[in-house]
């Protein structure tokens, strides 16, 4: 009776072993296939958004930042987002990229959707608007077409949203 007891807990040792081998193996998978899906998006000259606006480039400007929250998407267009916290103040700095359909008659189309009021921005890129109430710089920049945000309190913050935009547009 007792060698059946010590092998019943000897054979739920070793499942509990292996179940917990195959765990870790499969998390080591998918870390694995995600190095790989980054490396062939950077060997393909493919821009990633959230290397160009990050929490530290944010930091950067704002060192009592604190309460990250990012988003980003690839589809229907490369985006990245955040949402954080300086001296009880919330700001959303976002930043959206084309360049499949960037061309100066795409950018012309998309901003004459707008409807709200665009003012014109000289000095960066080929085309750029500064649209308040979205707290939005877009612009055309041979390249890509490109749309930042930034806000305060859900309040356009035109300074900082052509900040971004100009040290964004060093990167590139």
């Amino acid at each position: 009776m007792k060698k059946v007891g010590i092998k019943i807990v000897m054979t739920l040792l070793v499942m509990v072993v292996v179940a917990c081998n195959s765990k870790s193996k499969t998390s080591e998978k998918k870390k694995v296939e995600k190095e790989v899906i980054s490396e062939k998006k950077q060997s393909n000259n493919d821009l990633l958004v959230c290397d160009l606006l990050t929490e530290k480039y944010i930091k950067s400007i704002f060192s009592d930042a604190t309460n990250f929250k990012q988003t980003s998407m690839e589809k229907p267009y490369p985006s990245c987002s955040y949402r954080f916290v300086t001296n009880n103040t919330n700001h959303k700095f976002g930043i959206t990229m084309v360049k499949k359909y960037a061309s100066e008659k795409n950018f012309t189309k998309s901003m004459s959707y707008i409807k709200s009021e665009k003012t014109p921005l000289e000095g960066i890129g080929e085309i750029a608007y500064y649209i308040p109430s979205m707290g939005q710089v877009s612009l055309f920049n041979g390249d890509y077409i490109i749309h930042i945000y930034a806000t305060k309190e859900e309040k356009g913050n035109k300074d900082m949203a052509i900040k971004i935009t100009k040290d964004i547009l060093g990167k590139l």
